[in-house]
C-alpha cells in the first residue's frame, strides 16, 4: 500500500514539474519566435518606436498645458466713430534764455549739468517759479487750435507738465470721439514761433520747432532716455513749416500667464508707474523735491531750496534711474492702445505766416486694427491630444485597455499559481524523500518482497495507462496552444 501510494506521489510530483516545464519552455518559445521570425521582430520595433514616440507627445502635452501658447487673431472694424489720441506738444528750445540772469544763471547754462544752480539766487526766488517764469506758456505756443471742425473745443482739456530739459509741455487730452473722418475732423494747430534762421544740430534737424508726441490717455511723457514703454508716436515740426499727417490706430489685447503678467485695468499704465515709482525713490533720497518730479497726490515733500540739494537730486535723478527702476514692479498692461503716423504733405510756411508752424492730424478712413491674443492650448486640446496620440500611434482603445488589464491579471495570477505549485513541489519532495528513508525505494522493494508477475503487469498496465493520459493532455494543450497561435497571427498581419 506504501508503494503504490508512494508512485502516486512521485506522478503527481512529475505532472507537477512537467507544467512548470511547459510553461518555461512556453516563454522561451515566445522570446524565440520574436528574435526569430522578422515579422514578429518587425511588430517588436514598431511597438517600442511608437511608445517611445508616444511618451515624447505626452510630455510635450503636458508642457503645453502648463506653459501655454498664445496666438494672435487679427481683426479689422468700421468704426462709426473714432478716438483721437492725445498730443503732448514741447517747445524747442525750451526755455527764453534770455531771462537766465534774472535768476542767477548764465543764458548758455545747461540745466542738467551737476553745477547748473551754482549761482542760483535760492534766495529771492524758487525753482518753481524759475520754470514758470522762463519756459513758455501756453498763449506763447497756441495761435490757434481745433478739433473735429470746432475752435478751442469744449471737450478739449488742456494739461501742463515740467520737464528738466523740455521745460512745460502742454498735453491736448480729447474728452469726445470724432465721427468726421477726414482733415476736417481731426486736429488743427497753429503754433507760434519766434525764430526764422534755420540753425540745424549735428543729425541736419532745426533746433527751431515743436517735439510732438501722440499717446493713449494712459500714457504720459516720460525721461528722455526712457520712452520704450511709454509707446509714444513722435513727431518733430519745424518752424516756418505746414505738414498734414495721417493717423492709424492698433489696439493690442494681451493675455495674462504665469511667464508674461500683464495689468488688466484699463486704467492701468506702465510708464505712470514706472516714472511715479522712480520719482518717488528720488525724492525720499534727497528729502526734497523739484517742479519736474511726479508724485502720487497722497505724497508731498518740500521743495528743494538750497544748492546741495537741487544738485544731488538732479545728479540722483539722472544716474541712478536705473538702478530705481529695479526696485519697481511695473508690470506691463493687458489693454494698450499705439498710434502710427504718416506724413502725407509737407512744406515750408508762406513769408506771410513764418515762422509760424501749421499741422493737421487726422483720420482718413474709420478702419480700426485690433489685435487679441488667445490661448492656444486648453484641456479639451489636451485630452484630445492624449487620445489622438494613443488611439492612433498604439491603436489602443477602451476595449483594448480592459484587454490589457485582463492579461496583465492573468499573468500576475499565473505567475502566483506556478509559485505555489513550486512550492507544493518540493514539499512532496521532501515528503517522499522522508518515505524513501522510512520504507525504501518503491521499485527496490517491490523486487526484494518477490511480487509476481501478475501484481507487475498490473503496475505496468497503470504506468502505461498514467503515460497515455499524460502524452493526452500535452497534446491537447500544444494543439490549443497551436490554434490561438494561428489564429493570432491572423488578426495580426501587416
Amino acid at each position: 500500500m506504501l508503494s503504490i501510494n508512494g508512485k502516486i506521489t512521485k506522478k503527481i510530483s512529475s505532472f507537477v514539474s512537467s507544467v512548470v516545464t511547459e510553461g518555461k519552455t512556453m516563454a522561451y518559445v515566445f522570446r524565440k519566435k520574436f528574435l526569430t521570425e522578422p515579422k514578429q521582430l518587425i511588430k517588436l520595433i514598431v511597438l517600442i518606436i511608437c511608445v517611445v514616440f508616444t511618451i515624447y507627445q505626452l510630455i510635450e502635452c503636458v508642457k503645453k498645458i502648463v506653459h501655454p501658447p498664445a496666438s494672435t487673431h487679427y481683426n479689422f472694424f468700421l468704426n462709426k466713430t473714432i478716438k483721437y489720441p492725445c498730443l503732448t506738444i514741447c517747445r524747442r528750445p525750451a526755455y527764453k534764455t534770455t531771462l537766465f540772469s534774472n535768476f542767477g544763471l548764465r543764458p548758455s547754462t545747461q540745466l542738467n549739468a551737476q553745477n547748473a544752480f551754482l549761482n542760483f539766487n535760492f534766495q529771492n526766488h524758487t525753482i518753481q517759479e524759475f520754470f514758470d517764469e522762463t519756459s513758455y506758456r501756453f498763449d506763447d505756443l497756441f495761435v490757434q487750435y481745433a478739433y473735429a471742425g470746432i475752435g478751442s473745443h469744449p471737450n478739449l482739456t488742456v494739461v501742463p507738465s515740467y520737464h528738466l530739459m523740455r521745460g512745460i509741455c502742454y498735453t491736448l487730452i480729447p474728452r469726445v470721439q470724432s465721427d468726421i473722418f477726414s482733415i476736417s475732423g481731426g486736429y488743427f494747430l497753429y503754433l507760434r514761433h519766434d525764430t526764422s534762421a534755420r540753425d540745424i544740430d549735428e543729425y541736419g534737424v532745426s533746433k527751431a520747432g515743436f517735439q510732438m508726441y501722440l499717446h493713449d490717455s494712459n500714457e504720459i511723457l516720460t525721461y528722455e532716455d526712457d520712452q520704450r514703454d511709454s509707446f509714444l508716436e513722435y513727431l518733430y515740426l519745424e518752424a516756418s513749416e505746414e505738414m498734414n499727417v495721417v493717423l492709424n490706430v492698433q489696439t493690442y489685447g494681451k493675455i495674462s500667464t504665469k511667464d508674461h503678467g500683464c495689468i488688466t485695468d484699463p486704467t492701468y499704465s506702465k510708464s505712470k508707474c514706472l516714472e511715479y515709482c522712480v520719482h518717488r525713490q528720488v525724492a525720499e533720497t534727497a528729502g526734497c523735491t523739484l517742479p519736474f518730479l511726479s508724485l502720487p497726490d497722497n505724497l508731498t515733500f518740500p521743495e528743494c531750496s538750497d544748492f546741495p540739494s537741487v544738485r544731488d537730486l538732479i545728479t540722483d535723478f539722472r544716474i541712478g534711474r536705473t538702478q530705481y527702476m529695479r526696485n519697481c514692479n511695473c508690470p506691463m498692461a493687458c489693454n494698450i492702445t499705439v498710434y502710427s503716423t504718416k506724413i502725407v504733405n509737407r512744406r515750408e510756411m508762406d513769408e506771410l505766416n513764418a515762422p509760424n508752424s501749421i499741422i493737421s492730424l487726422y483720420y482718413s478712413s474709420n478702419l480700426v486694427t485690433k489685435v487679441n491674443e488667445v490661448i492656444g492650448y486648453d484641456w479639451n486640446q489636451f485630452l484630445s491630444d492624449i487620445g489622438g496620440s494613443l488611439g492612433f500611434l498604439l491603436g489602443l482603445s477602451v476595449i483594448g485597455l480592459i484587454t490589457m488589464v485582463e492579461e496583465i491579471c492573468h499573468i500576475i495570477f499565473r505567475w502566483i499559481f506556478t509559485k505555489k505549485v513550486k512550492r507544493a513541489e518540493e514539499h512532496q519532495q521532501e515528503q517522499l524523500g522522508k518515505q524513501n528513508k522510512d520504507t525504501g525505494d518503491v521499485r527496490d522493494y517491490g523486487e526484494s518482497s518477490g511480487c509476481n508477475d501478475e501484481r507487475a503487469k498490473d503496475l505496468g498496465k497503470e504506468d502505461h495507462s498514467y503515460k497515455n493520459l499524460m502524452e493526452y493532455f500535452t497534446d491537447y494543450s500544444y494543439y490549443e496552444k497551436n490554434l490561438v497561435d494561428k489564429v493570432h497571427d491572423n488578426n495580426n498581419k501587416f
